[in-house]
C-alpha cells in the first residue's frame, strides 16, 4: 500500500503550561488532589470545585504490587472519562540505590501502563519523576547516575504511553526572595529532555510568607528555562490545625488573586496540586476560600489541557461517513511535466541542490522523497537529515512527516516503527501499545509530536499530538485510509480514503470530498491548503480534486510511467507537488520544479511512497 501526505499547519500559541491562559482576563490553573487516588476522590473539594487532576504518589517497590492491581479495574479509566488528568509523583529518597537501578526502569514501564488505564478512555498523564531529588544524596557521583537515570526513564515513559508528559521534580525548599537563584547548570540534559519541570512547595505554618516566597522565585526561575511549569504538591505542616487553617488561610488571600496567578501563569504554571489536608478538606474558611477560587480560576469542565491531551471523547467536526459534495469541480487536465519513466533497481542517498521557491521557514522550499526502504533524496532547500536505506528494516516505510520548521522528519514503518532525524523527536511508536501490519501515515503536530494513522482508521498520537477516537468507535469500519494530514489549525487531522472520502478530526474542517463519485483510479494522498485551509485529493493516475482549495493542473490525462503514490504542497499555497513511485515529479502552480530520481540517473529498488516538503 502506499500513501502520499502533506504535513503543514502553524504551531499554536500555547505550548504546554499556561502562557495563553495569562492574556486572558482571567487566569486558569489545573487544580489537583492527592495523594492516592480513592482518598482525592473522597475529598470534599473534590466534589465541591473543579478539581481536574487526580494525584498518586509511588514511594518504592513495595507500592508496585497494590498500584497495579488497578489494571484489573476501570477506575483510571473513568477519571479520564470524566475529563480529568492524572499525575503520578515518584519519590523514592528513602531507596536511593532503586532510584538508579534497573528494576525502577521496568517498573515505572509498568506503572505508567497501568495509569494509561485499561480502556475504552484514555487521557493525559503527568509523571513527576524524583520528586525533591536534590535530597536523594549529596554525592556527585550518584547526582550524575540519578540524572541519567531520569533521561532513559523518560524514554521509557514515553514509549509505554503516548499521552504521558514527564518532568523533573525540584524540591522548593529555601527557595526564596532571600537567596532566589539557583546553579542549575548541572541538570541541563534533564531539562532539556523535560515535557514540563515541577517543583513541589511545603512549609511550616508558622513560616506561611517562605511559602509565598518560594512560590513565586521557583515558578519564576524554571518557567524562564522554557518549559512549562507545575506545583507537584503543595502541602502546610508543623503545627495545630488552627495554625494550618489559618496559614492556609492568608496564602490564599495573597496569593490566589487574580492578579498574583495571572503573573504565575505569564511565566509558565499551567497546574497546581494540593494534598488531601484537612486545611481545605474540612468546613471552616480556607475550605469555603478554597472551592471559590478554585471555581474562579480553575480550568473549567473542559479541563483547560494543552493541545495534546484533549480528552478521548473529543468527537470529528463533521459525521464520519464520506460525502460525495464538492466546493470546486474536480478535475484531471493535465500539465507539462517532468519524464517519470525509469527502471527500478537500487536506492541511494543523495542531495541535489536547486529549487527557488521562498517558504516561512526560510531559505529556499525544497522537497524530499522516500522510498520504502526508507532511503532519502533531498531537492532544492530540503536538507539531508539521514535515513534507514542502509539499515535492514522489518517491515517497508510506507510515509514521511517533516517537522515544522523543516529542520528534521520522521519515518513509520508498515508495523508502526518511528525513526527520527535531524531535530525530529522520536516520542514513541505502534509496536509499543498494538501490534499492526497495515499502518498507512504519518503526520507531524505543529505543537509536537505526531500522528501515525492506520488503514482502519485508528490513529495513535505520540508526544504533542492530541488524541481523538477512531473510526471504529463511531461504528465506521473500512480498511480502505491511505493517508493522514495535519490540519491548516494544527489542531486536528484528516484522514483520506483510497475511495476519496475524507474524515475529519478536531479543528479539521470538512470541505468535501470524493468519496461514493466513481473514480478512474484509487486516491492516494491529500494536501492541506496552508492558507484556505481547503485541500487537494490525488489519485493514482494524477488526477487533482480540489476542495476549498485552487486548482493549479493535474497529469489525469497524461500516461505515467509509474504511479502517483503522494503530494506536497506550497508553504504559501500556491502550488503542489505530487510524487510517482519511481521518484518522477510534478509540479503545479508556484511549486518548482527542483529535481526528481529519473532526472539525476538515480533508480529506487525499494521504490518511492511518499514525499513531504522540506
Amino acid at each position: 500500500m502506499v500513501v502520499g501526505l502533506l504535513v503543514t499547519g502553524v504551531p499554536l500559541a500555547a505550548g504546554l503550561g499556561g502562557s495563553a491562559a495569562s492574556a486572558a482576563s482571567t487566569p486558569r490553573l489545573i487544580f489537583g488532589m492527592g495523594d492516592e487516588v480513592s482518598g482525592a476522590e473522597a475529598t470534599p473539594l473534590y466534589g465541591a470545585a473543579p478539581i481536574n487532576m487526580v494525584t498518586s504518589w509511588y514511594n518504592g517497590p513495595g507500592d508496585l504490587g497494590w498500584m497495579t492491581g488497578y489494571r484489573n479495574t476501570s477506575q483510571m479509566s473513568q477519571i479520564y472519562a470524566s475529563g480529568r488528568a492524572q499525575e503520578l509523583v515518584v519519590w523514592l529518597a528513602n531507596d536511593p540505590s532503586y532510584a538508579i537501578s534497573a528494576q525502577f526502569q521496568s517498573d515505572i514501564a509498568s506503572l505508567v501502563t497501568t495509569f494509561a488505564g485499561n480502556g475504552p478512555q484514555h487521557g493525559p498523564l503527568y509523571v513527576v519523576l524524583f520528586s525533591e531529588f536534590e535530597t536523594y544524596s549529596s554525592d556527585p557521583s550518584y547526582q550524575a547516575q540519578l540524572l541519567d537515570a531520569y533521561v532513559s526513564a523518560v524514554k521509557v515513559i514515553h514509549a509505554a504511553y503516548s499521552q504521558a508528559k514527564v518532568a523533573l521534580g525540584f524540591g522548593g525548599y529555601d527557595w526564596t526572595t532571600a537567596d532566589p537563584v539557583r546553579d542549575l547548570s548541572a541538570y541541563t540534559a534533564a531539562i532539556a529532555a523535560s515535557d514540563f519541570l515541577a517543583v513541589q512547595e511545603m512549609q511550616s505554618c508558622s513560616d506561611e510568607p517562605a511559602l509565598e516566597s518560594q512560590v513565586k522565585e521557583s515558578v519564576a526561575q524554571l518557567g524562564a528555562l522554557g518549559k512549562p511549569v507545575m506545583i507537584s504538591h503543595f502541602k502546610l505542616w508543623g503545627g495545630t490545625t488552627a495554625c494550618e487553617t489559618s496559614a492556609m488561610a492568608t496564602f490564599e488571600s495573597h496569593m490566589w488573586t487574580k492578579s498574583e496567578l495571572s503573573t504565575l501563569t505569564s511565566e509558565g504554571l499551567f497546574a497546581w496540586g494540593l494534598m488531601d489536608d484537612g486545611y481545605v478538606n474540612s468546613p471552616g474558611s480556607s475550605y469555603t476560600t478554597a472551592v471559590s477560587d478554585i471555581t474562579a480560576y480553575g480550568s473549567g469542565a473542559d479541563i483547560g489541557l494543552p493541545p495534546w491531551s484533549t480528552p478521548s471523547t473529543t468527537t470529528t467536526t463533521a459525521a464520519p461517513s464520506p460525502t460525495t459534495s464538492t466546493t470546486s469541480t474536480p478535475t484531471s487536465t493535465s500539465a507539462t511535466s517532468p519524464n517519470s519513466s525509469s527502471t527500478t533497481t537500487t536506492t541511494t542517498t543523495t542531495e541535489p541542490g536547486g529549487g527557488t521557491t521562498s517558504g516561512p521557514r526560510g531559505g529556499t522550499v525544497g522537497y524530499w522523497l522516500t522510498g520504502a526502504d526508507g532511503g532519502v533524496f533531498a531537492f532544492g532547500g530540503a536538507g539531508f537529515h539521514g535515513s534507514t536505506g542502509a539499515i535492514r528494516l522489518d517491515q517497508p516505510i510506507v510515509s514521511m512527516a517533516s517537522t515544522p520548521d523543516g529542520g528534521g522528519y520522521w519515518f513509520v514503518a508498515r508495523d508502526g516503527g518511528v525513526f527520527a532525524f535531524g531535530d525530529a523527536r522520536f516520542a514513541g511508536a505502534v509496536p509499543s501499545v498494538a501490534a499492526v501490519s497495515d499502518v498507512v501515515g504519518i503526520a507531524a503536530c505543529p505543537s509536537g509530536g505526531y500522528w501515525v494513522a492506520g488503514a482502519d482508521g485508528t490513529v495513535w498520537s505520540f508526544g504533542g499530538a492530541p488524541s481523538f477516537p477512531s473510526l471504529g468507535s463511531y461504528g465506521v469500519h473500512v480498511d480502505n485510509m491511505v493517508g493522514i494530514a495535519a490540519s491548516a489549525g494544527g489542531r486536528g487531522f484528516y484522514l483520506v480514503a483510497s475511495d476519496g472520502g475524507v474524515y475529519a478530526y478536531g479543528d479539521a474542517t470538512f470541505h468535501g470530498s470524493m468519496g461514493g463519485v466513481p473514480l478512474n483510479r484509487p486516491v492516494v494522498g491529500l494536501a492541506v491548503d496552508p492558507v484556505t485551509g481547503g485541500y487537494w485529493e490525488v489519485a493514482a493516475d494524477g488526477g487533482v480534486f480540489a476542495f476549498d482549495a485552487p486548482y493549479f493542473g493535474s497529469t489525469g490525462n497524461l500516461h505515467l510511467a509509474r504511479p502517483i503514490v503522494g503530494i506536497s504542497a506550497t508553504p504559501d499555497s500556491g502550488g503542489y507537488w505530487f510524487v510517482a513511485s519511481d521518484g518522477g515529479v510534478f509540479s503545479e502552480g508556484d511549486a518548482r520544479y527542483s529535481g526528481s530520481l529519473p532526472g539525476i540517473g538515480v533508480v529506487s529498488g525499494a521504490g518511492i511512497v511518499g514525499m513531504s516538503t522540506g
